[in-house]
């Protein structure tokens, strides 16, 4: 699953944990990658810590507002799974 977020640090907790119940439906090998997409809150800091207990969740982060376009095609470059 590919996915990006800017400055939503009330909702990626909810998002992540949702992404993985339904992730976890669909196959036992499965990764959400996960961009953020230079937030100003702790939105990357609140997806590394759930990160910790969750091996298939991979955090990238970038230095700035890069928009989806350029996130979609990271995310992809940086999946390790089929998609």
């Amino acid at each position: 699953m590919l996915g990006w977020a800017l400055n939503e640090e009330m909702n990626i907790g909810e998002y992540i944990t949702r992404a993985g119940a339904l992730l976890s439906t669909v196959s036992d090998d499965y990764e959400l990658i996960l961009i953020d997409d230079g937030s100003t809150d702790r939105t990357a800091a609140i997806a590394r810590e759930m990160g910790r207990t969750r091996p298939w969740l991979r955090i990238h982060s970038n230095g700035c507002n890069r928009g989806p376009g350029y996130n979609t095609k990271q995310a992809i470059r940086l999946s390790t799974k089929d998609y």
